[in-house]
């Protein structure tokens, strides 16, 4: 295969080529069928291992399974290994992965997802603050949450005050893979006294939950009060997470 062995075709699809050495990998897969097609199975089978893992074990999952089957299968200088015998191993590593996973009670369940909610904006004095709130919750009910948090920044830039913001700022935050923002958001808003408050609590324990830390979920759950709006939900979660 053009001289080219596996290692080489999972560092192309991984994207650990540097742009000179992609390039040249890029002119061989044009003549070569054989390297073409074997960089085709690796997608594919990356792919589907990508879709068969839960969403909180995918990247790590399937990185560590990668890795352990390089260290196992290549070597400098190493005998190149038949692709469809390299991907077999890895789809068997993984099915292990996937197995055990579903076994564990509860672990499979996405938090997040079961408890999503939508941003709702009433815009009362139509002010431009009002119209990028607006253009915030277009973004973050159709799941662009990076782009809702850069309109949401400058919500914030213009009215520190503004709670609603705030929270949907963190809420965001913990949607787009910013979890660091988004807690800190979401504890401010918890630390003010807008009708936000015990919202911002329960998110917080569901973010937690999603990470299967049960005691910072039960201690978020603890700070919301039976009168609250989300004390139902909130009931419901502590239920899941025990």
């Amino acid at each position: 295969m053009s001289g080219y062995n596996n290692e080489d075709i999972i560092r192309y699809v991984d994207g650990d080529m540097d742009a000179a050495e992609a390039a040249r990998f890029e002119a061989a897969l044009g003549n070569d069928p054989a390297l073409a097609a074997a960089v085709t199975s690796y997608r594919e089978v990356k792919a589907t291992l990508a879709q068969r893992l839960p969403a909180d074990l995918q990247l790590e999952a399937l990185k560590g399974t990668l890795a352990q089957q390089r260290s196992v299968h290549f070597s400098r200088p190493a005998k190149v290994v038949p692709i469809r015998r390299y991907l077999a191993a890895i789809a068997a590593a993984a099915a292990i992965l996937v197995a055990v996973w579903f076994l564990l009670p509860d672990n499979h369940k996405n938090y997040l997802q079961e408890y999503s909610t939508g941003m709702e904006v009433s815009a009362e004095r139509g002010d431009e603050n009002d119209t990028l709130l607006i253009h915030a919750a277009e973004l973050y009910n159709n799941k662009e949450y990076t782009k809702a948090i850069a309109v949401l920044d400058t919500c914030l830039q213009r009215d520190s005050t503004n709670a609603q913001a705030l929270y949907y700022r963190g809420l965001a935050g913990i949607y787009a893979n910013s979890p660091a923002q988004g807690v800190a958001d979401l504890e401010r808003t918890f630390a003010g006294e807008s009708i936000f408050k015990y919202d911002a609590a329960f998110y917080l324990a569901v973010h937690y939950a999603q990470l299967h830390q049960k005691d910072s979920a039960l201690y978020w759950i603890d700070k919301i009060p039976a009168e609250a709006a989300p004390y139902e939900k909130a009931s419901k979660l502590r239920k899941e997470v025990k």
